[in-house]
């Protein structure tokens, strides 16, 4: 009977598994079936437009305090409750391909969508969305489903890529026209852009991410700009190709590009 190639000995000569010793042989047996284990596919199941889905394009996948999944799409927003989808789009009064779906502590939604910033009311009273501005706020008798909050009057400003919640319930907005921060007070939200660029004017840079670190200081992604730190104290700090933090320089910052943040 012809020898099983197994391991080389120190001669460099092959020896045959027959030469092994049984505890060998177990360590052996239990590679290749962990090898076998590993190799089996999982099941895998394709959601499409066919089965519910309002687009194709997933842009983001957020799960709430209740279970659900939200799919944020190029067509709309979808809710899954793990059997069906209940799609929220131009018809609800939700324009615009959506990006980022937000549940605050409180229990309020938000909605970002390249055509705007969204207050989503689950159970509205009636009627379609209407557009307010900050220093307007609706009662419940009259609340809509989709509230369209416009941000400042830049146009830039109302393509929103990211939301985030910090810890003191502040909501960091991310736009095309910069960053952008809410708080509530008495009821009523108010929005300020964010000064990201000291000693420059306009602090227009596209931000694209949001994330809080445990120091719970607050990451922002700038495409071609790198990344800003944002510390509670109002320090900023910048990381670019340049250094960490960046040193002052007039190289251009082509290849400072942050797509996603994650801590």
């Amino acid at each position: 009977m012809p020898n099983i190639p197994g391991r080389i000995d120190k001669r460099g000569e092959i020896a045959s598994l027959r030469s092994l010793g049984p505890s060998h042989k177990f360590v052996l047996g239990f590679f290749l079936v962990s090898t076998v284990a590993q190799a089996e596919r999982l099941p895998i199941k394709a959601y499409t437009t066919a089965d519910g889905l309002p687009h194709n394009t997933v842009m983001r996948i957020v799960r709430d305090s209740r279970g659900f999944l939200w799919f944020c799409t190029l067509g709309g927003l979808a809710r899954y409750d793990g059997y069906t989808f209940i799609n929220y789009g131009v018809e609800r009064g939700l324009r615009g391909s959506v990006t980022d779906f937000l549940e605050t502590r409180k229990g309020d939604y938000w909605v970002a969508t390249l055509s705007g910033l969204y207050r989503f009311n689950p159970y509205p009273s009636s009627g379609s969305a209407k557009e307010r501005t900050f220093s307007e706020e609706a009662s419940a008798a009259t609340r809509q489903m989709f509230e369209l909050y416009r941000l400042g009057h830049d146009e830039d400003a109302q393509g929103v890529n990211a939301l985030h919640e910090d810890r003191q319930g502040t909501i960091w907005v991310a736009t095309n026209g910069g960053l952008y921060r809410l708080k509530q007070a008495d009821g009523r939200w108010t929005s300020g852009l964010v000064d990201i660029a000291p000693g420059k004017r306009g602090n227009k840079f596209r931000a694209l991410e949001l994330q809080e670190d445990r120091e719970g200081t607050m990451w922002v992604s700038l495409p071609l700009n790198g990344l800003r730190r944002l510390w509670p104290d109002g320090r900023i700090e910048r990381y670019t190709t340049l250094g960490f933090p960046a040193k002052p320089s007039n190289e251009s910052l082509g290849k400072g590009i942050v797509n996603t943040l994650a801590l």
